[in-house]
C-alpha cells in the first residue's frame, strides 16, 4: 500500500450531532458508528448505510452514546451511554444484554452528571469486558452476559479513560497517566504505570501485539508519540510529533495513523513509519474536531469520525 500518494476522500453526513466512535468488522467489510444523536448505525465500505438503532435504555428513554466496540467473533457489537452498557446481536443489532454500571461497585447511585463511558474493550478471548468511566472508574464484566467483576480507580475524575488489552487479563489505561491492570486483583491501588514526562498528557492508547510494543500519544511537548516495551515498560522511541494526538491506531504492517490538532492549522492527519520514525504523508483533514479513528488494512482504508456528525473514509 503506497501510503504517500494522496487519498481518496468520501464524506458522509452520518448523524444528526457528534460521532463518537467507530468500530471496524474486516472480515465483513462493514463498520459501525455511535453518535450523541442517540443512534448507532451499520455501513457498509462505499459509505453505504445498512442498519440503524436507537439506543434505548430500561426506562424507555434515548440516550447519548459514547463508545462502541466488536467482539472478536463479529456476533456482538457493544455500546455505551451515560447510563447503561448494550450488548446488541449482530448483524440483527437486536439489544440482548444490558447493565446500568452506575449501580454496580459503588455504595451509593453515581449522580446523573457526572458519569458517561468514554471507551469500551473486550478481551481477546471475548470473555471480559472493561469500561472507561470519565468519573475515574474502568469497570470489569463477563462478557457477553454483563456480570459484575470489578471496579479499578484511575483517579482523574471528568476525563476520557482510553483502554487496550494486551492480553484476556492484562490492560492498559490512560487519562494523563497509563497504567498496567490485571483483571484478577481489583484491590491494587498503585498498579503498574509507565515514566511519562513530567509534561507529558497521555490522551491514548494502542498496542502492536506482534511487535510487542504500547503506543502512548497524547499532548505536553514535542514527542508526542511514544513507544514502551511490554515486556519491561521501558521507552523505546519517541516519534517527533509537535502537535497535539487526539486518536491513534497502527496497522499490522508498522503505520501509524495519527490525528492531530492545532490551534492555528487546524486538524490533520498523519501518517508514520512508526519503526522508522519517518512521517509519510501529512492530510489536512476535511473536516474539523477528529473524534476517533479505525483502519481496516486489508483494504486500504482509514475511517475516521467528526463533532458535526460526519464520518470520513480515506482509501489510499
Amino acid at each position: 500500500m503506497d501510503y504517500r500518494k494522496e487519498p481518496v476522500i468520501k464524506r458522509i453526513k452520518a448523524h444528526r450531532s457528534s460521532v463518537e466512535g467507530v468500530a471496524v468488522d474486516s472480515k465483513k467489510k462493514v463498520f459501525f458508528t455511535c453518535s450523541y444523536d442517540h443512534t448507532i448505525k451499520m455501513w457498509d465500505y462505499e459509505g453505504n448505510l445498512l442498519r440503524s438503532v436507537e439506543f434505548i435504555s430500561k426506562k424507555g428513554e434515548p440516550e447519548i452514546v459514547t463508545a462502541i466496540a466488536l467482539d472478536s467473533s463479529g456476533e456482538f457489537l457493544t455500546a455505551g451511554s451515560n447510563t447503561e452498557i448494550i450488548v446488541y446481536s449482530l448483524p440483527e443489532m437486536q439489544p440482548v444484554y444490558r447493565k446500568n454500571f452506575r449501580n454496580v461497585g459503588v455504595e451509593t447511585p453515581m449522580p446523573a452528571v457526572v458519569a458517561e463511558v468514554s471507551s469500551i474493550e473486550i478481551s481477546p478471548d471475548s470473555k471480559i469486558i472493561i469500561a472507561g468511566i470519565d468519573n475515574g472508574t474502568i469497570k470489569v464484566f463477563k462478557f457477553p452476559n454483563l456480570e459484575y467483576v470489578n471496579t479499578f480507580h484511575q483517579q482523574t475524575f471528568g476525563l476520557g479513560i482510553n483502554l487496550a488489552f494486551w492480553n484476556s487479563t492484562t490492560f492498559f489505561s490512560a487519562a494523563e497517566s497509563v497504567n498496567k491492570w490485571n483483571i484478577h486483583n481489583p484491590d491494587s491501588v498503585r498498579p503498574d504505570f509507565l515514566e511519562l514526562p513530567y509534561d507529558f498528557k497521555a490522551r491514548e492508547i494502542t498496542i502492536d501485539h506482534a511487535k510487542g510494543l504500547l503506543y502512548v500519544a497524547g499532548s505536553g511537548e514535542r514527542n508526542n508519540i511514544k513507544a514502551y516495551s511490554m515486556d519491561d515498560l521501558k521507552l523505546q522511541s519517541s516519534i517527533p510529533e509537535s502537535q497535539t494526538v487526539t486518536a491513534l491506531r497502527v496497522s499490522p504492517e508498522g503505520i501509524g495513523f495519527a490525528g492531530t490538532k492545532d490551534r492555528d492549522n487546524g486538524d490533520s492527519l498523519k501518517l508514520w513509519d512508526m519503526e522508522a520514525g519517518e512521517l509519510l504523508n501529512a492530510l489536512n483533514c476535511p473536516l474539523p474536531n477528529l473524534n476517533s479513528l479505525e483502519i481496516s488494512p486489508e483494504e486500504g482504508l482509514l475511517i475516521s469520525t467528526h463533532e458535526n456528525g460526519s464520518v470520513v473514509l480515506w482509501k489510499f
